[in-house]
């Protein structure tokens, strides 16, 4: 090898051999930083550099901002790479891609708030930071369309824009209008779509997709202006027909354009709270949790979600709405006001159900009727709207039972009929009916059944209840055991046996020398009716209508004296001289 040659191989040798000299061996002679000073040499190229946070957001060159706000944004640190994308955007206002850079990273989060689906611990190690934490969905979406506003407004200010401009436009304009779409601007919507239509080098299907979209946004418009006029009143004022007609609107608005508005959500929960059916209240439930996901800060939802579940009678369920939000506030008047209603109510509920249980009815009377009149004053409230089947359950038929078995027959009739009149059901018609055979009423106990019974076949209560007043009917006629001792068909066995020992002392032949004869008649009468309804079995058979005494048998049924209480307890003193002797009714 001669030494030219020798010379030319040993500088290229040089040229490709890669030093450590900083500065030397790097292809356009610019600096690079020293490497970081750890025992592991394989980081990943994608990692940012080993250089505090603090002094990256203080740097002014816009390039290295934006590298590492990429490079924090694929290791999802969110937070970080925000708060670099907003420095790029201070430091050079004018460059419609610093904008659309942060749009990406804020719709990134969106899909994976979306993703974790309000899992708190999910969300927690996502490192998301707290100024994206504190964003309801809505301002997510509006910093998403401030940014995408911006760029689109720089790039349209470029006279000199290329391909690649063009590309970012189509791009910004076809996401804001999707976001438009999403958040029902439909006329925001419409113009994007409209002006990505009119575009020219558009391939075949950008071209069929713009296009297509205008009719439905067309039909969304008019439709959005019809809602407008029907809401033009405040709600509270609107008739029933007027907010059927809003939910219709607002569910086909949700069908065809798969929007997340937040407004139109709460139009048609304010719209089903203001029905009185159970149906559309259980559908405001559903859209008030939807309300609540979006934003969990917001206590009118707490507030009005409380409020339905009031509505449905499901009274825990309403503390507990009532109770988060006034976590939040704890001067918030609408959550204040609900929770004690509710809680008055329960208090109440619960107090009369304690009364039942110790056969007080009297006192189960009482609570019931306070109960009764908080239900009537909330439901007097505009934004009470408690259905007649959850008011007739929770308090009415209950009132009506215990009215019965307090012998107020002519009221529990009064409260039974009014309950029936609002709410037709069996659960209503049965202690309307026994209220009626109280009252001697015994065709009309039958027929409130018979009648409803045409409606509800195959409800597992209602035909026992015709045979038991078909059996009362045919017992008023002949020898009514009840009646005899002046109880109550839903009596219990302990208010039985009080009344006999109360009838039997007062019609002892002993005390009755007078009417001697009539004394005999009622003192047997009374001895066989405790016998039978003292005894759980011919009870249920004599409640059937069945013939339970064996009229051979001398009047006497099994025999022997009814209930254990044996003849030597009513001492005569022998023969007919009851008038002169001294009289002794004792009980074992």
């Amino acid at each position: 090898m001669n030494r030219l040659s020798y010379l030319i191989l040993l500088v290229t040798m040089l040229c490709v051999i890669p030093t450590n000299v900083h500065g030397q061996g790097n292809p356009g002679g610019q600096a690079q930083p020293p490497p970081p000073n750890n025992s592991n040499n394989n980081n990943n190229n994608n990692s940012p550099p080993q250089v505090s946070f603090s002094d990256l957001l203080s740097s002014t060159s816009v390039g290295d901002l934006r590298r590492h706000a990429s490079n924090y944004l694929a290791e999802r640190s969110y937070s970080k790479s925000l708060k670099l994308y907003s420095r790029c955007i201070s430091l050079e206002p004018t460059n419609a891609q610093n904008y659309l850079k942060r749009f990406k990273l804020y719709k990134r989060v969106q899909r994976v708030i979306d993703g974790a689906q309000g899992n708190a611990a999910v969300l927690k190690g996502m490192k998301l930071g707290q100024e994206i934490n504190n964003l309801s969905e809505e301002e997510l979406t509006n910093r998403m369309i401030d940014d995408l506003n911006s760029a689109i407004e720089l790039l349209n200010g470029d006279p000199e824009s290329d391909k690649k401009s063009l590309k970012s436009k189509i791009e910004s304009y076809e996401s804001r209008a999707e976001l438009h779409s999403k958040n029902l601007n439909c006329t925001g919507a419409l113009s994007d779509y409209t002006y990505l239509s009119s575009l020219p080098s558009l391939t075949p299907s950008q071209s069929q997709k713009y296009s297509s979209e205008i009719p439905k946004l067309t039909k969304c418009v008019d439709t959005l202006t019809l809602l407008k006029t029907l809401t033009s009143q405040p709600s509270s004022q609107s008739s029933e027909t007027v907010h059927k007609r809003v939910i219709e609107f607002t569910s086909k608005l949700f069908s065809q354009m798969s929007t997340t508005s937040i407004d139109l959500l709460k139009l048609r929960a304010s719209s089903y709270l203001h029905l009185t059916d159970k149906d559309s209240t259980y559908l405001a439930v559903t859209d008030l949790g939807t309300l609540i996901k979006a934003s969990p800060s917001t206590i009118e939802y707490y507030e009005l979600r409380g409020n339905a579940y009031f509505n449905l009678g499901e009274i825990d369920v309403a503390v507990n709405h009532y109770k988060s939000g006034l976590k939040m506030d704890p001067e918030d008047k609408g959550c204040k006001r609900g929770h004690k209603l509710v809680k008055g109510l329960k208090k109440k509920l619960d107090r009369s159900a304690e009364s039942e249980n110790l056969n007080d009815w009297d006192k189960a009377v009482t609570y019931l009727k306070e109960a009764r009149s908080i239900i009537e004053n909330w439901n007097a409230d505009q934004e009470g709207r408690m259905s007649a089947e959850v008011r007739v359950g929770l308090v009415f038929n209950r009132l009506v039972e215990a009215l019965t078995r307090s012998n107020h027959a002519d009221e529990a009739i009064q409260v039974g009929e009014e309950a029936y009149q609002i709410h037709n059901h069996p659960d209503t018609a049965i202690p309307l009916s026994r209220a009626y055979i109280l009252a001697e009423r015994y065709q009309d106990g039958l027929n409130i059944l018979k009648n409803t019974a045409n409606n509800f076949r195959d409800h597992p209560s209602l035909q026992q209840e015709i045979q038991k007043a078909e059996a009362a009917l045919k017992q008023s006629k002949t020898k009514n055991y009840y009646k005899i001792l002046d109880v109550s068909r839903s009596a219990d066995k302990t208010s039985i046996k009080k009344a006999y020992k109360k009838k039997a002392l007062e019609w002892h032949p002993d005390k009755n020398a007078d009417n001697a004869e009539k004394a005999e008649k009622m003192f047997m009468d009374i001895a066989e009716a405790y016998e039978v309804l003292g005894d759980d079995e011919l009870r249920v058979r004599y409640d059937r209508g069945e013939d339970v005494m064996d009229k051979s048998g001398g009047g006497g049924g099994r025999g022997g004296s009814p209930g254990g209480f044996p003849q030597q307890h009513f001492r005569h003193g022998g023969g007919q001289q009851r008038g002169g002797q001294q009289f002794h009714f004792n009980f074992g």
